[in-house]
C-alpha cells in the first residue's frame, strides 16, 4: 500500500511531461518554420536543365564541337547544305583529319548558291579560298597572286565576298591599288593586261571615248560585231546616248558613269570597274534642297552586275522601268544612295556588298526583291521601304552595323532567314501583310520592333542576343520560336522533310524547281530549330492573335539576370512554353491568355503572374523552380491553374512565393523588385504608402487564396487545405509580429487556440493532438481539483481520490466523447463545470475533425 502514492506521483509526472511535450511539439511545428532564417536560394527544387551551356559563347562552342554529319568522304555526296559541310571541315581540320577537311571545304564552296550564277571552280579564287580554310597561308597567297595576274576583276570580287583570311583587308588594298595602276596606264595611252583567256591569251585594256562606245554598240545591235569588252571609257553619260540603243559592256573599266536627266527605254549592262564617279540620281545644282536640280534617270532594263564601284554611288530617286534592275555580284566600296528608287519589276542585289552601308529609304519595289547573301559593312537603311506585289528576300545576308527596317510596308511579307546582324535590327512600325521568316537568323544586337504589325512570324532556331523590344506590336498569325511537340517527335530523324518549315527562300519564285529540298542553314538536328534568346526580351502589350510556340526555348543566360517581359500581353490562341528554360525573370503580369502551357519549364528567376487574367488554363505540371526562383500570384484570376504545393515547397514552412519571403524579411534590396516598384508607383504623390512588410503580408494572403481556389477547382483537397492553413497562418503571424499590443494578444490567442490546437480545422493531426492534450489535462484536473467528486465507476460509487490516473484519464476520454457522462455530482460541485467544459471542447474538436475528415473523403 505504501507504494501506491509513489506510483501515482510517477504516473502524474509522466502525464504532465507528455502534456508539456505535446504543447511544445505543436508550437515547434507551427512557429519554427515560419521563423526559419535560411535562404531560399540555397535549395533547388526539381533541379535545373542539366548540362546546358551557361552563355551564348559556350553554346556556340558546344555546337561547333558536336560530331558533324560528315564522318567520311562518302557522306558528302548526300549533303547540299554548304553550312553543314563548312562546319564539318572545321571540325575535321581541328581533329587533324586534313584530307577529309579539304574535301568538306571544297564541297562547301561548290554547294554555295553563287555557283548558279558563276562557275567558281574555274577561277584561281576557288583554290585560294580552299587554302585559306585549311590554314595554308603561303599556298593561299600564291593562288591569289596567280588569280590577280589572270583575272584581277573577278578575284577582287571573290576575295571581297568569300575570303575569311585575317590579311583580307591588306590583300584587297593591294588589289585595289593594282586596278588603279592599270587604269592609270590606260589613261597614259598604254595597253595594260586585264584578262587571260582559257587558252592563255592576254586581253588588254583599250582606251575609247563615248562616241566610239556608241558606235560599237550600234554595230553590236546591227549584228556586225560582238559585245564590247576590255575597254576603258573615261566618261559615259547615259543622258547623251540614244535612249533606244542597247548597250552591254563586259570586263571593262569606266571612269565616270553619269545619267541624271536621262530617259532610256533600251537596256544598259555593264560589268567591270567604275573608278571615278557613279551618278544616276537627282543632281542638285547648288545647295541640297535649296537649289534647282536635274531629275534622276529613268531607265529601262539595267544589268550592273559583277561590278566594282570604287566611288560613292548616287542613285537617289532613279526609276527602273524595265523587267530587271540587276546588281548581282556588285561591290560598292563607298557610300551607296538608293533612296526613293522605284522598280516596276524585279530588283536583284544577290551577293552584293556595300562596304560603307547603303540608303534605301522610301524605295518602292513593285516586283520580287532579292538581296540574298548581300553584305552591309555600314548602316543599312531601308526605312519606309514599300514592296507591293511580291515577297522581299533578305536571306543569308550579313549586317555589320545597324539594320533599319523602320516603317517598312512589305505587303506580301518576306524573309530574313539565316541572316547575321552584328548590330541592332530596327523593325518598329513595320507592316508585314504576310508571314515573315526570321528562322536561323543570328541577331547579336537584338531587335527593336515596337508597334509592328505582322500576319505572323517564324523564329525557328533564331539566336537573339542584346535587348529586344516588341512592345505594342500585333501578330495576326502564328508566332513560332520552335517546332511543336508533334513535329518535334515525328520529324526528329527526317530533317530534309523539315526544310520548308524554316526555309522560305527557294530561288526565284517563278522557277520550276526549288533551290533545294534538303536540310539547310546548318540544321543538323531538330534541336537546331529551337530559338535561343540570351538577351533581355520585351513583349509588353503585344497581341498574339493565334497560336504561339515557345517550347524548349532558352531565355536569358545563367547568372545574367534580365527579364523575358510579357507584361500585359494578350495571348488569344494557345501559347506553349513547355520545357522552356528561363534563366531570367518570366514576367506575365496582367496578361490575358486563353491557354498558357508552362509544363516542365525550368525557372531560375522570378515568375510573375500578378493580376493575370486567364479564363482558360495555366498549366505548370512538372515545372521546376531552381536557385532563387520564386512565384507571385497577387490579384490573378485564373480559372484553372495546374500546379501542386510540392512544386512550391522548399521545406516545411518555406515556399517559392515571393511575398512570403518578402514578408519574412529574408530578401535583400526588396524595394528594387519590379513587383514592389510597381506597387509603390501605383500610389499618387502625397498618398500614404504602406510599409513593404504590410504590403507583402496582404498580397501573400491573396497568393494563397489563388492557389486554394485552383486546388479546389481541381478537387485537390489536401493542397487546398494546405493553402487555407498557410493563408490563416501568415495572417496570424502578421498580427503577432507587426501589430499593436492588442493585435498581438489577439493573434497569440488565435495562434494557440485555432492554429496550434485546432489546425485551422484542416489539419487532422493537430486535432488529434489537441484531443489528447484535453483528455490528459482534464484527467489530471479531475484528480487535483475535484478529488472528492463522487462518480459511479465499475458499478461502485467512488471518488476521484480513489481512482488511479489511468482510470481518471479514461473518465476524461468518455467525457470528451460525450459518452456515459451521467456522473453523480456528489459533494464537489466544481466537477460539474470541469465536466461541462470538457464536453464542450470535445464537441468542438469532434466537429472540426468530422468536418475535415468528411471533406477529405468526399474529395
Amino acid at each position: 500500500m505504501s507504494e501506491g502514492p509513489t506510483s501515482s506521483r510517477r504516473l502524474l509526472r509522466v502525464i504532465i511531461n507528455l502534456s508539456v511535450l505535446c504543447a511544445v511539439l505543436l508550437a515547434i511545428r507551427v512557429v519554427r518554420p515560419a521563423q526559419d532564417g535560411s535562404e531560399a536560394g540555397a535549395v533547388t527544387v526539381g533541379g535545373a536543365a542539366a548540362g546546358s551551356p551557361t552563355s551564348s559563347a559556350e553554346r556556340r562552342q558546344a555546337l561547333e564541337q558536336r560530331p558533324p554529319m560528315v564522318q567520311a568522304v562518302e557522306d558528302i555526296e548526300g549533303i547540299e547544305d554548304p553550312a553543314i559541310l563548312d562546319r564539318a571541315g572545321r571540325y575535321h581540320l581541328a581533329a587533324d583529319n586534313r584530307d577529309l577537311a579539304r574535301a568538306c571545304f571544297e564541297a562547301s564552296l561548290l554547294r554555295e548558291e553563287l555557283n548558279h550564277y558563276t562557275q567558281l571552280t574555274r577561277r584561281d579564287a576557288f583554290q585560294a579560298l580552299v587554302h585559306e580554310r585549311m590554314g595554308e597561308t603561303a599556298e593561299a597567297e600564291a593562288a591569289w597572286q596567280a588569280g590577280i595576274e589572270k583575272d584581277l576583276h573577278y578575284n577582287y570580287l571573290f576575295c571581297w565576298l568569300l575570303s575569311r583570311a585575317e590579311d583580307k583587308s591588306a590583300r584587297l588594298d593591294a588589289m585595289r591599288a593594282e586596278v588603279l595602276r592599270r587604269v592609270e596606264a590606260a589613261k597614259a595611252g598604254e595597253s595594260p593586261h586585264w584578262y587571260t583567256t582559257k587558252k592563255g591569251a592576254s586581253r588588254k585594256l583599250e582606251l575609247i571615248d563615248q562616241d566610239e562606245l556608241v558606235q560599237r554598240a550600234q554595230e553590236v545591235a546591227d549584228g556586225k560585231a560582238k559585245n564590247i569588252r576590255y575597254v576603258y571609257v573615261p566618261e559615259v553619260d547615259l543622258a547623251t546616248m540614244p535612249p533606244d540603243l542597247k548597250v552591254q559592256i563586259s570586263r571593262s573599266v569606266v571612269g565616270s558613269l553619269r545619267g541624271y536627266g536621262a530617259v532610256r527605254t533600251a537596256s544598259f549592262g555593264f560589268n567591270g570597274v567604275i573608278v571615278d564617279e557613279l551618278y544616276l540620281g537627282k543632281k542638285w545644282l547648288g545647295t541640297v534642297n535649296l537649289s534647282a536640280s536635274i531629275p534622276p534617270a529613268k531607265l529601262g532594263e539595267v544589268f550592273l552586275t559583277d561590278l566594282i564601284v570604287m566611288p560613292d554611288a548616287h542613285l537617289e530617286g532613279v526609276q527602273f522601268q524595265g523587267r530587271n534592275a540587276s546588281f548581282v555580284f556588285t561591290i560598292f566600296e563607298g557610300e551607296a544612295d538608293f533612296s526613293a528608287v522605284g522598280v516596276q519589276r524585279a530588283v536583284d542585289f544577290r551577293y552584293s556588298l556595300f562596304n560603307k552601308g547603303a540608303n534605301f529609304r522610301r524605295a518602292v519595289f513593285e516586283g520580287p526583291v532579292h538581296f540574298g547573301h548581300a553584305t552591309f559593312g555600314g548602316q543599312a537603311d531601308f526605312s519606309t521601304m514599300v514592296s507591293t506585289t511580291r515577297r522581299v528576300y533578305f536571306n543569308s545576308m550579313r549586317f555589320d552595323d545597324k539594320a533599319l527596317l523602320e516603317g517598312v510596308d512589305w505587303r506580301q511579307g518576306g524573309t530574313l532567314e539565316d541572316s547575321t546582324f552584328s548590330g541592332p535590327l530596327v523593325m518598329s512600325r513595320g507592316r508585314f501583310g504576310a508571314r515573315m521568316n526570321l528562322s536561323r537568323a543570328r541577331m547579336h544586337g537584338g531587335i527593336e520592333a515596337r508597334e509592328m504589325v505582322s500576319d505572323g512570324m517564324d523564329f525557328f532556331g533564331v539566336e537573339l542576343g542584346g535587348s529586344s523590344d516588341f512592345t505594342d506590336s500585333v501578330f495576326d498569325g502564328h508566332v513560332r520560336f520552335s517546332p511543336d511537340e508533334v513535329t518535334y517527335r515525328d520529324f526528329t530523324g527526317r530533317l530534309d522533310d523539315l526544310a520548308k518549315l524554316y526555309k522560305m527562300y527557294q530561288g526565284d519564285e517563278d522557277a520550276t524547281e526549288d533551290l533545294t529540298n534538303r536540310t539547310a542553314y546548318g540544321v543538323e538536328s531538330i534541336d537546331d530549330l529551337t530559338a535561343y534568346l540570351p538577351g533581355n526580351l520585351s513583349f509588353a502589350n503585344v497581341m498574339f492573335q493565334e497560336f504561339c510556340q515557345f517550347q524548349r526555348v532558352v531565355f536569358g543566360e545563367e547568372g545574367g539576370g534580365g527579364s523575358s517581359n510579357f507584361y500585359n500581353a494578350q495571348f488569344r490562341g494557345e501559347t506553349h512554353f513547355e520545357r522552356a528554360v528561363f534563366h531570367n525573370d518570366a514576367d506575365f503580369t496582367t496578361i490575358f491568355a486563353n491557354e498558357l502551357g508552362l509544363n516542365d519549364a525550368t525557372f531560375h528567376g522570378r515568375v510573375l503572374l500578378d493580376d493575370a487574367n486567364v479564363p482558360g488554363r495555366v498549366t505548370m505540371g512538372g515545372a521546376r523552380f531552381a536557385g532563387d526562383a520564386d512565384l507571385s500570384l497577387y490579384g490573378a484570376q485564373i480559372t484553372r491553374f495546374h500546379i501542386s504545393k510540392d512544386q512550391l515547397q522548399i521545406k516545411k514552412g518555406r515556399h517559392r512565393l515571393f511575398y512570403e519571403q518578402c514578408a519574412r524579411g529574408k530578401l535583400e534590396n526588396v524595394e528594387q523588385d519590379p513587383r514592389i516598384e510597381r506597387a509603390m508607383a501605383s500610389y499618387r504623390q502625397g498618398e500614404s504608402r504602406p510599409d513593404i512588410v504590410d504590403l507583402c503580408y496582404e498580397r501573400l494572403a491573396e497568393d494563397f487564396n489563388v492557389l486554394g481556389n485552383a486546388f479546389a477547382e481541381r478537387g485537390m483537397a489536401q493542397d487546398e487545405d494546405w493553402a487555407y492553413w498557410y493563408s490563416r497562418h501568415h495572417e496570424t503571424m502578421h498580427g503577432l509580429f507587426h501589430g499593436g499590443l492588442g493585435t498581438r494578444i489577439g493573434a497569440f490567442v488565435r495562434w494557440f487556440l485555432f492554429e496550434m490546437l485546432f489546425g485551422w480545422g484542416v489539419r487532422l493531426q493537430n486535432l488529434g493532438l489537441a484531443a489528447l492534450f484535453v483528455v490528459l489535462l482534464f484527467g489530471v484536473l479531475y484528480k487535483w481539483v475535484t478529488p472528492e467528486a463522487q462518480i459511479e465507476f465499475n458499478g461502485f460509487d467512488t471518488s476521484f481520490r480513489h481512482l488511479t490516473y489511468p482510470q481518471s484519464i479514461f473518465v476524461s476520454l468518455m467525457s470528451m466523447l460525450s459518452m456515459d457522462i451521467g456522473w453523480d455530482i456528489g459533494r464537489n460541485k466544481g466537477f460539474r463545470w470541469l465536466n461541462v467544459t470538457e464536453v464542450v471542447l470535445g464537441i468542438i474538436i469532434l466537429t472540426f475533425f468530422v468536418g475535415a475528415y468528411t471533406r477529405l473523403v468526399l474529395a
